[in-house]
């Protein structure tokens, strides 16, 4: 089942819209980790399809960010 931002035309509102309904902080740490392992399956994808290191480099950058917040929301978590 596509997330709930994904039926209509994919917009940044729709998108908070949908993280903001998450029912967990566990929920939203899976949901950004999701999210980063298909940043570097892309940064890979374009390095390879553009025979060029640095084409992915971008969405590998963000793919670190977002395990990055993933890791903080847990670890606040864990310790309340």
């Amino acid at each position: 089942m596509p997330a709930p931002w994904m039926e209509e035309e994919s917009s940044f509102e729709q998108a908070v819209l949908a993280l903001s309904t998450l029912g967990s902080p566990q929920t939203l740490v899976a949901v950004l980790n999701a999210a980063a392992d298909a940043y570097d399956e892309s940064a890979v994808e374009l390095e390879a399809a553009w025979q060029d290191p640095d084409a992915g480099k971008v969405w590998a950058v963000a793919a670190r960010s977002l395990r990055q917040s993933a890791t903080l929301i847990e670890r606040y978590w864990e310790s309340i």
